[in-house]
């Protein structure tokens, strides 16, 4: 998602991940964290010149 706000542009990286239980859902979340971390996936935003960059972890429970 890209858009620009006040003539500053913006976007989000967004990581979806599946728990099969309640209780891998924060362990989950965390794994989500890291790997937009790891994998630098906001590097190039900023790259070409996105002034905010949000982060979004969607969290799926598979029941």
């Amino acid at each position: 998602m890209r858009r620009h706000c006040h003539g500053e542009k913006e976007s989000a990286v967004i990581e979806v991940k599946v728990a099969k239980t309640a209780d891998e859902l924060e362990e989950k979340a965390d794994e989500a964290i890291r790997q937009i971390h790891d994998k630098d996936y906001d590097a190039k935003l900023y790259a070409d010149s996105y002034k905010t960059v949000y982060y979004l972890v969607a969290m799926l429970w598979e029941i």
